[in-house]
């Protein structure tokens, strides 16, 4: 069976990922013929970001890519929030699952290497860590966090 996404759904994902768009750009992607992130053409193909008066586009593999960070990071995150065995801290094997997925697409998201927000070091694949979404002045963060020391630390405060 094939699901069908609603336009109001895709346009969450679209806005979603503009949110990553970087503070510097070319001359040439501000005119809407080169990707804002990669600096590749979008004369033959590319996605319209939507910004109004600004022609910005970006190419299809770096949309793409970080369409797929975002939508695993996601999945990840909502199951960590819904499963009985995550809240209670046993192992799951589904959540463990989504995490590999979700560092199957950090290469192609554009993103750098799984790192906390709360002790700004990596998260090596053996360690156990959470997806979460940090609210600052500058909006929401999709981020993770070791679950040990950090987010226990966090929680004894």
């Amino acid at each position: 069976m094939t699901e069908c996404v609603r336009p109001e759904e895709l346009q969450r994902w679209h806005s979603l990922v503009l949110m990553d768009a970087p503070a510097r750009i070319s001359l040439e992607a501000s005119a809407g013929v080169r990707c804002v992130w990669c600096d590749a053409s979008t004369r033959e193909a590319g996605v319209d970001l939507g910004l109004g008066h600004i022609p910005l586009r970006c190419c299809l593999t770096c949309y793409m890519g970080r369409l797929a960070w975002m939508a695993t990071w996601w999945d990840w995150h909502d199951h960590i929030a819904a499963c009985a065995a995550c809240l209670r801290g046993a192992t799951c094997y589904v959540a463990r699952g989504r995490r590999a997925l979700h560092a199957a697409t950090i290469a192609r998201g554009g993103s750098g290497p799984m790192c906390c927000h709360l002790c700004h070091g990596q998260v090596a694949d053996h360690e156990a860590a959470v997806a979460v979404a940090w609210s600052g002045q500058s909006g929401v963060r999709l981020s993770y966090a070791h679950i040990v020391p950090c987010l226990v630390r966090e929680a004894a405060r």
